[in-house]
């Protein structure tokens, strides 16, 4: 998926939200007021958008035959193989940009094989949990290297988080956690 496609669908998504958001703000009478539960939600969601602005970007960094070398692969089964996620910078203040670089590496016998990739990225920390990213892909053999940054809120609680990236093809899964802390 290109990076126009993906802002594209950034851009459809927040606009449903804001169409839901609208939707709700009227009530049965249709009157324009907004009742508390909705303006909470209203402003949960928007917020969310302005507070987590987020850039993904996705690169093959190694060819199949490249990645058959470094990881001895035998050939006899699909392999979905998943490097521990690197998080720079590890100790993070509100309002700054954290970035999680993520390799994985994808083989099977058939030489030639694409596969359908799905990464989402989810952060979770003490009492809350926001997916950051959720994405189907296309991709060939080889090792790729999955990057994602974003803005951490400033509203959230310092203490120690966590970046969960689930990866699937097909019937296999993997999940990886990475974490990072958050200082005053």
């Amino acid at each position: 998926m290109t990076d126009g496609v993906r802002k594209m669908n950034y851009k459809i998504r927040k606009m449903l939200i804001l169409f839901f958001i609208f939707f709700m703000s009227f009530n049965v009478s249709g009157c324009a007021t907004l009742s508390p539960t909705v303006e909470k939600i209203q402003g949960e969601i928007v917020g969310f958008w302005e507070k987590v602005k987020g850039e993904q970007k996705e690169k093959q960094t190694a060819t199949r035959e490249e990645a058959i070398h470094r990881y001895n692969y035998n050939g006899l089964k699909d392999e979905l193989i998943i490097e521990p996620p690197l998080i720079t910078p590890n100790v993070v203040s509100p309002g700054t940009k954290i970035k999680q670089e993520l390799e994985y590496t994808l083989l099977v016998p058939q030489k030639g094989k694409n596969f359908k990739v799905s990464e989402t990225v989810t952060l979770s920390g003490s009492e809350m949990q926001i997916q950051l990213s959720k994405k189907e892909s296309d991709m060939a053999q080889g090792t790729h290297v999955s990057t994602l940054q974003f803005v951490i809120p400033k509203d959230l609680n310092p203490g120690g988080y966590k970046i969960i990236t689930s990866i699937s093809i097909g019937t296999q899964k993997k999940i990886v956690t990475g974490s990072f802390n958050l200082a005053q």
